[in-house]
């Protein structure tokens, strides 16, 4: 979906919700509830699709190339990133440029102020440990890699 498309599918979804809270008043409350549910499912829908374009690659870079070093090199410098090796920070780095991209496109769909737009700690974590995290699975930074040159950052 392209940026103009997504920004017009945010107002139209706004203006339903602005049209529906006019009518909250004048519709019982089933009718209200899956108004509501219908609502939600839409900007789920257009959420899963502005990620579906990330991932496939659509979403172009907003930042160059220098610019995400300097953004990552503020960022590790406020959260007292310290790695072990080059190929660890370079590998963080790719995580944490993801990141940035996603957030990128986020915001490119549903404007700077939107709910993902943090960009805290745990931005340079693969998307592997993020799930790990989220999941609440058990998920244990100190533990040795598989890959014994790639030792995790949070030592």
């Amino acid at each position: 979906m392209s940026t103009p498309k997504a920004v017009m599918a945010v107002v139209a979804l706004l203006l339903l919700l602005v049209s529906l809270s006019a009518r909250a008043n004048t519709t019982n409350s089933s009718e209200r509830e899956w108004e509501w549910e219908w609502e939600w499912e839409k900007i789920q829908e257009l959420h899963r699709q502005v990620l579906a374009d990330w991932k496939a690659g659509r979403g172009k870079n907003k930042r160059s190339e220098v610019e995400t070093r300097r953004v990552f090199a503020e960022w590790k410098a406020v959260h007292g990133k310290k790695y072990t090796s080059a190929r660890e920070e370079e590998r963080r780095y790719a995580a944490f440029k993801d990141f940035l991209r996603q957030i990128d496109l986020h915001e490119a769909a549903f404007g700077a102020n939107s709910v993902f737009t943090i960009n805290g700690p745990f931005s340079d974590l693969t998307d592997e440990e993020s799930r790990a995290l989220t999941e609440s699975y058990l998920f244990d930074p100190y533990q040795e890699s598989e890959d014994q040159d790639v030792i995790s950052c949070y030592r």
